[in-house]
């Protein structure tokens, strides 16, 4: 028994403990799936990739554009130009392009 002056830790209950758990998973969750793993590559090297051939695939995000290169299949992206012919020309240069800033 604890004697008069003396502190006493209390522990916390269980039911709060497994909420804080379950909290904390959820967090870590959510910034291992919205962490972006991509590496940044100039403009002008993303444009030698696609006149090369390196570079199959796009996706536009907003102000970026995502892409694999097949030579070493690492993600990459790079700016968006948002010009008006920015996807017609990736079209005529045969890349599948996906879109996702509507």
């Amino acid at each position: 028994m604890a004697e008069q002056g003396e502190n006493v830790i209390k522990t916390p209950p269980k039911w709060l403990v497994i909420i804080l758990i379950c909290v904390m998973v959820i967090v870590i969750g959510l910034i291992a799936l919205y962490h972006d793993t991509s590496s940044y590559m100039m403009y002008d090297e993303f444009q030698k990739n696609i006149e090369s051939g390196n570079i199959s695939s796009v996706t536009i995000e907003g102000f970026k554009v995502y892409f694999k290169t097949d030579d070493d299949n690492k993600k990459y992206y790079t700016v968006n130009p948002r010009t008006d012919d920015f996807k017609e020309w990736l079209n005529e240069m045969g890349l599948e392009v996906w879109d996702k800033t509507s």
